[in-house]
C-alpha cells in the first residue's frame, strides 16, 4: 500500500487503466476524468468509453465507500463530513443546496437530499423549504451544505 501513496498521478492511472487511455483522457487534472454526466453502456464500443465508464464506476464506489464511514450512530467527525460531500459534488456543474438530517443523537436520517439546483454559480435557496423537509424528515438537526 506504501508504494502505492508514493506514486505520482499519471502512474497510478496507467495502473488503473492502462498506458493508451491515460494519455488520451488524462489532462494533468483528475475532477474531468471523474465528472462525466453519463456512463456509457457497459456493452458500449470504443475503449474511451468503456474508460469512462470504468471512471464513473470506481467514483461511485468511493462515494459508497465515504458514505459507509458515515457514522450511523453519531456524526462527531466533521472532515469526513466534508469529505463525503465533496465526492458527491465533484461531478456537478452546476450549484446546488443540500441537507443532511441528523435526529437528536445526531445520527443521519436516510440520505443526502438536494433541495435547491441552480446555475452554474448560483442557486437561490428558500429557507422555508430547508425548514419544511426537515419537519417532514422529523430532524432534530440538519447540515447544511452546498458546492462552491
Amino acid at each position: 500500500m506504501h508504494d502505492i501513496a508514493s506514486k505520482a498521478t499519471r502512474e497510478l492511472l496507467v495502473e488503473l487503466i492502462g498506458e493508451t487511455p491515460t494519455v488520451a483522457l488524462y489532462t494533468n487534472a483528475l475532477i474531468p476524468l471523474f465528472s462525466a454526466k453519463e456512463a456509457a453502456p457497459p456493452s458500449a464500443k470504443g475503449g474511451v468509453k468503456r474508460t469512462q465508464r470504468k471512471l464513473m464506476v470506481a467514483r461511485e464506489l468511493v462515494i459508497r465507500c465515504l458514505a459507509e464511514q458515515l457514522p450511523r450512530e453519531v456524526i462527531t467527525n466533521p472532515e469526513l463530513v466534508r469529505t463525503y460531500l465533496r465526492a458527491k459534488f465533484a461531478p456537478l456543474e452546476r450549484e446546488v443546496f443540500a441537507c443532511l438530517y441528523l435526529d437528536t443523537r445526531h445520527r443521519i436520517i436516510g440520505d443526502l437530499e438536494v433541495l435547491f439546483w441552480g446555475t452554474i454559480d448560483t442557486t437561490t435557496v428558500h429557507p422555508r423549504e430547508v425548514v419544511k423537509a426537515a419537519l417532514l424528515k422529523n430532524a432534530a438537526a440538519v447540515i447544511l451544505a452546498h458546492n462552491p
